[in-house]
């Protein structure tokens, strides 16, 4: 999977016609447009991908405090249970 900016990919898509006005170029705009109509509504309500931000927990000896590295927030670890992500800012923990 890839990120796009799908702005940038819609004012390509409006940018790439050039015609002249006989009929038959006429009708091949016409189509050419609704077809771009399309794709860009299909851009436009595509769902979008935000890029997970990756941290770890640095925790000290004798402490059940465990504080990630992205927001350097503190986080009380239980001895049960580990955690794959950092309950104040979402960031996934590397093992």
């Amino acid at each position: 999977m890839r990120l796009i900016d799908a702005d940038a990919l819609i004012e390509q898509i409006n940018g790439r016609h050039t015609f002249t006005k006989s009929a038959q170029e006429e009708l091949e705009k016409i189509i050419y447009n609704k077809a771009c109509a399309d794709l860009i509504t299909l851009i436009k309500n595509a769902p979008t991908v935000e890029s997970k931000r990756r941290g770890r927990w640095s925790t000290r000896k004798g402490s059940l405090e465990m504080t990630c590295s992205c927001c350097k927030k503190n986080t009380i670890y239980d001895g049960r249970s580990s955690y794959d992500f950092c309950p104040n800012c979402g960031a996934y923990m590397y093992d």
